[in-house]
């Protein structure tokens, strides 16, 4: 008779671990794939539900934490660039102080104020939000704001210019030969356009097709939020 499969040693303990309310240790010899799916025939339905618990717990993100875990991860940042020259910086999320984070959060949220927060710590979600569902709607709202934000120094007389080492992923400032790179990365073809042209409803509309022209478009806001962690990382 074929004998059946039982997960290695270091696998078992692994699990009793977790189980036990412990620290979890990965262990020194991980399963093979194989191993791994023979081993979930004959998972019983309440393991596999402390399994799922367990890595919901682990990708929970900071901002879902208990409110009673709140305090502040970093400072707010006072100055950056030239942000005391340029325009247009009322949704500078990561500029934001506390104070400035209490009025913005009376626009949106649905459960009490954070005990402690700032824009930074908004950027990076590390703002702890006492409802549940305002932690989850965050993001949602981050990039919307940061979008606009994009579009406006776009447009501004005197755009926002971040340090030399935080500009990967800021568009407006982007040569031809750069903005042909983040073109490709989309999978869009070059046009030799500057990051501003691009962001340019009538120069993104004459060089790209419908199709290609709203990639790009829907594109700005998700970067205009890794610009924006560029920028509180490389202020920290």
């Amino acid at each position: 008779l074929k004998r059946p499969f039982r997960p290695r040693r270091s696998s078992r303990t692994c699990v009793r671990t977790m189980g036990a309310g412990g620290s979890v240790a990965m262990p020194k010899e991980m399963p093979s794939d194989a191993e791994i799916k023979e081993a979930a025939k004959s998972m019983p339905p309440e393991a596999i539900d402390l399994m799922k618990k367990i890595i919901a717990a682990a990708e929970k993100s900071p901002a879902e934490k208990s409110a009673g875990e709140a305090k502040e991860t970093r400072a707010a940042i006072k100055k950056l660039g030239n942000s005391e020259e340029a325009g247009d910086m009322k949704r500078a999320v990561f500029m934001w102080d506390e104070a400035i984070c209490k009025e913005a959060f009376k626009e949106f949220l649905k459960g009490k104020m954070p005990e402690v927060a700032n824009g930074a710590m908004l950027v990076m979600e590390e703002v702890v939000f006492p409802d549940p569902e305002d932690a989850k709607n965050w993001p949602k709202m981050l990039k919307k704001v940061a979008g606009m934000w994009f579009q406006e120094q776009a447009e501004a007389d005197t755009p926002f210019v971040p340090p030399e080492n935080a500009r990967e992923h800021c568009v407006y400032l982007m040569d031809a030969a750069q903005a042909d790179a983040y073109l490709e990365k989309l999978g869009v073809k070059k046009v030799g356009k500057t990051g501003k042209q691009l962001m340019q409803d009538d120069e993104r509309n004459a060089a790209l097709d419908m199709d290609d022209g709203d990639k790009v478009y829907e594109s700005f806001p998700d970067t205009a939020v890794l610009f924006m962690k560029d920028l509180v990382k490389k202020a920290a």
